[in-house]
């Protein structure tokens, strides 16, 4: 589990402070379990994927 138990505890709608650090700590849990090359894959196709929502 990604989410911080903190955030839940101070009843924040969203566990991370802006959608760059909730993409870092998805990058550092890839990386930890499936390697470095998998999590730069998922990390460059979502920060992709926010700059298309964005436009």
């Amino acid at each position: 589990n990604i989410h911080p138990n903190s955030a839940f505890k101070t009843n924040k709608a969203f566990a991370f402070q802006n959608t760059h650090e909730f993409i870092q700590a998805i990058y550092d849990t890839l990386k930890l379990y499936k390697g470095e090359e998998k999590a730069l894959e998922w990390y460059k196709i979502l920060l992709e994927n926010i700059a298309l929502s964005f436009d």
